[in-house]
């Protein structure tokens, strides 16, 4: 509690003399945090925006897809109590993005607009089910019990990072947005909607 606090002060310190002191550039800088769907999977992504004076800015963005597998058995079971090392049953992507930023400003104060478009590199990993079968003896019989146990194949590829957003700046330590998220590359494209909750210096 007392770090927020400390965080909180320093910011609105930092603030007060970007506000009154005409010879520092005015920078919006903030963390931004949250997550969202696409089709069949969930996005979480972390961010850092940094957008000067006039609508321009860079953003560094990490976003996590999972997505349920294509290749999930129909009669997938798991069970770690008989052997099996790993029950996972989705897909993973992950996109490390660097992307310009252009905002534009509307009539209303508390609303903004933009526009996100840049590289990111792209790590995929596709899960694979490898049968894990066991007999148990159950009242003198002989059961048989098909488990599956899951590995995962790597690919990575580079792709390209678009998204629109419409931004709310509440207060000028925090704001939250929403946007349609896409990504295009060679090993599995998305597009999907996130909720994106910011603090930092939102609005100056």
């Amino acid at each position: 509690m007392k770090g927020i606090l400390i965080t909180l002060l320093c910011l609105g310190v930092t603030h007060t003399v970007f506000s009154t002191n005409d010879s520092l550039p005015h920078i919006n800088f903030y963390l931004g945090i949250g997550g969202g769907r696409i089709i069949q999977g969930k996005i979480f992504g972390l961010n850092l925006t940094t957008l000067k004076q006039g609508g321009y800015g860079i953003q560094i963005k990490n976003q996590a897809n999972n997505t349920l597998s294509k290749q999930l058995p129909l009669d997938y079971r798991c069970a770690t109590y008989l052997g099996a090392m790993n029950c996972g049953t989705e897909d993973l992507l992950r996109a490390t993005s660097i992307k310009l930023v252009r905002q534009f400003s509307s009539h209303f104060k508390w609303v903004r607009y933009g526009l996100e478009v840049g590289p990111s590199f792209i790590s995929h990993k596709i899960a694979q089910f490898k049968p894990n079968s066991h007999y148990l003896v159950i009242d003198g019989v002989s059961n048989h019990f098909n488990y599956y146990n899951t590995t995962y194949i790597k690919n990575n590829a580079i792709g390209l990072d678009i998204r629109a957003k419409i931004e709310l700046p509440f207060l000028t330590i925090y704001g939250a947005e929403f946007g349609v998220t896409s990504n295009i590359n060679k090993l599995r494209s998305f597009v999907g909607y996130e909720l994106i909750l910011n603090i930092g210096l939102v609005k100056l």
